[in-house]
């Protein structure tokens, strides 16, 4: 309904362009930016503080970050994720994941009844964005249900397993900057392979060059 009102429209990519072209909203209407959690990333990137140090893959000390919270995901779903997990990391010594707990305790009791006191894995209570962006940047890859780490994780260059049956977030998946690997057990030993054998795509940032504000309030000052 909000599409069919708007005067004005920004999407992120061009496949949400399409999706609206499809839908019948008229195409002079309809306009491609960027995502602005982009910029948002780049004003905490650049802000004054703390340093945030951040090298990716060049790093030697495997971090893997994984965060799961998606209600999609509660009950059978995220147990097998977990376990998944657990024989991911039974073949796979050298690399270390931190788990960020989501607080609500359909998640959080387990999580922590898979995980609590497993070696490789340290559980701890989700930081502060700031914090949470170094740890990504400084991580080898993440593995997540979350929309918006999905978009975080190319201007980190690092790859984001998507533990989910479906994403709305396609143009990660088709510039190889995110893989989809479900749910189930197979898919999901799969997806570990590919994030450990990634390179950084070519092109650009799907979702974005961090001026997706400029342009946004440049496209209404001139509507105005």
């Amino acid at each position: 309904m909000i599409s069919r009102i708007s005067s004005v429209l920004f999407c992120p990519t061009d496949i949400d362009k399409k999706n609206l072209l499809n839908e019948g909203i008229p195409g002079n209407k309809v306009y491609v930016v960027g995502n602005t959690v982009v910029d948002a990333l780049n004003i905490i990137l650049a802000s004054k503080g703390p340093a945030l140090p951040w090298q990716g893959r060049a790093l030697t000390d495997k971090k893997i970050v994984i965060t799961l919270h998606r209600r999609e995901n509660w009950g059978v779903p995220l147990k097998r994720i977990l376990s998944s997990l657990k024989k991911i990391r039974d073949n796979n010594r050298s690399y270390k994941f931190i788990v960020s707990v989501h607080p609500n305790p359909i998640v959080k009791n387990v999580v922590e009844s898979y995980l609590k006191d497993e070696q490789g894995f340290e559980l701890i209570t989700p930081p502060n964005y700031r914090k949470f962006i170094s740890m990504l940047g400084q991580s080898y890859g993440v593995i997540t249900d979350s929309g918006g780490i999905q978009e975080e994780a190319p201007s980190l260059k690092i790859p984001c397993l998507v533990v989910r049956e479906k994403t709305e977030r396609t143009a990660g998946l088709a510039t190889d900057w995110s893989m989809l690997a479900g749910t189930e057990e197979k898919r999901i030993f799969s997806g570990f392979a590919w994030l450990k054998d990634w390179k950084i795509p070519k092109g650009h940032n799907p979702y974005g060059d961090g001026k997706s504000a400029l342009r946004i309030a440049k496209i209404i000052y001139e509507q105005i």
